[in-house]
């Protein structure tokens, strides 16, 4: 897991945006991937890497519509949403991601008192 993530970080990571990898395309060509970007958010708590999961979380959120509603993709240079819209299997991903931030900050404020 952590060569995948060093390699994400390195290849597929733009502005704490993540793409995908697909063998058969050039996934260069597409936009950061929405789900897996709150994935990589959730990974970084589970690590305890609380900043880093946030300025993901972060950088995610601006992609959201008036509405909350996130697309599939997101492009990082235009900040233009691209895919489907609505995508339900991203706000999935980012609900989870933001539970599991507030679990492990509620955990941190538990241990201080």
């Amino acid at each position: 897991m952590i060569a995948t993530m060093a390699a994400l970080e390195r290849d597929f990571s733009t502005h704490y945006l993540y793409r995908r990898h697909l063998e058969l395309f050039d996934s260069r060509g597409e936009g950061a991937f929405l789900a897996g970007t709150f994935w990589v958010a959730r990974y970084y708590v589970m690590g305890d890497d609380l900043s880093h999961a946030r300025n993901i979380l972060d950088a995610g959120l601006k992609y959201a519509n008036d509405l909350g509603l996130f697309a599939e993709e997101a492009d990082p240079d235009s900040r233009d949403m691209l895919g489907n819209l609505p995508q339900g299997f991203v706000h999935a991903a980012f609900v989870n991601a933001v539970v599991d931030l507030r679990a492990k900050l509620a955990e941190r404020t538990a241990k201080v008192c």
